[in-house]
């Protein structure tokens, strides 16, 4: 970004799509319209934009075709002004996920980790394509290192559970739970992960521990819900 200050938006964008709250996501968007206005048609904020507008959907806060248009719709401005740019690759996967395509889902998520994706949500998503698919026996070097290279950060744990669930290792995968909820205990993700293999490791009492604090907190969030 040529501009200082929409540079600034752009990283505070960021930081609140990995947060992934509705509250966070609204100023993600915020953000992104103002670095915009200042810097004008841009690959990486174009596909932030897409990323904010996956994450509602992603997060069960909006449901609605207007909602997965647009996260489309800014995928494809960003690849035209960019191809190589992997954040917009990384929005058409997720988007191929959830609309029931897993196999075009994991050509993008794909493309945007040999692209040299930064962020640890695309590995995320990559690594639940990729198991969907059948192809996780490939991922969990890109784990390791992601692991290594940023031990605090909880989506980095969370993509260990994932790639241990879909190898069947639920003791391993229940240990980086209780990293993830102790660097971020307030991510649905999170709770949602550490319910489910709580429950499948027959520690019920503490699933449902968990489970009822998550519903105090946003009792009506589908993945909550879902759970209960």
């Amino acid at each position: 970004l040529a501009s200082g200050a929409a540079y600034e938006c752009y990283l505070r964008a960021r930081y609140e799509i990995a947060r992934s709250t509705k509250s966070a996501l609204d100023r993600a968007l915020q953000h992104l319209e103002t670095a915009l206005e200042i810097e004008g048609e841009n690959a990486f904020l174009l596909s932030s934009l897409a990323q904010v507008h996956l994450g509602y959907l992603r997060c069960g806060f909006r449901f609605d075709e207007e909602t997965r248009n647009a996260a489309e719709r800014y995928a494809k401005r960003a690849l035209a002004l960019d191809p190589a740019v992997a954040p917009a690759h990384a929005a058409l996967g997720g988007l191929a996920y959830m609309t029931g395509d897993p196999k075009s889902a994991y050509v993008h998520l794909k493309q945007a980790v040999s692209l040299g994706t930064d962020d640890p949500n695309d590995l995320l998503s990559y690594l639940i394509a990729a198991g969907t698919v059948g192809r996780i026996s490939t991922t969990r070097p890109r784990v390791e290192r992601l692991v290594q290279a940023d031990p605090l950060n909880s989506v980095a744990h969370v993509c260990c559970v994932v790639q241990d669930e879909f190898e069947g290792r639920y003791e391993a995968a229940l240990a980086s739970v209780w990293v993830a909820l102790r660097l971020d205990p307030n991510s649905y993700f999170n709770r949602c992960n550490g319910v489910y293999l709580m429950a499948a490791n027959g520690r019920l009492d503490e699933a449902r521990a968990l489970l009822d604090e998550w519903l105090t907190d946003t009792p009506e969030h589908f993945a909550a819900q879902g759970m209960l």
